[in-house]
């Protein structure tokens, strides 16, 4: 589960493209993006993930569950 930093064109990114055929977005209260998506494994993730640097909140996996 990911929350995305406010931001209008980051949302648009985000949501215009199929990054996972699981995944599914939720509007958050504090204007966040959430996204959430299925794997059996993360290592190919990772690095999708952290291209997206401070806009981006990882939720779960917990810290200790991390690749």
């Amino acid at each position: 589960t990911l929350d995305f930093a406010p931001s209008r064109w980051l949302h648009r990114y985000v949501q215009e493209r199929t990054w996972h055929p699981t995944q599914a977005f939720t509007q958050q209260p504090d204007g966040a993006l959430r996204m959430t998506f299925t794997v059996d494994a993360m290592e190919e993730v990772w690095p999708w993930i952290r291209s997206f640097g401070d806009d981006v909140t990882v939720l779960s996996p917990a810290a200790n569950d991390r690749e």
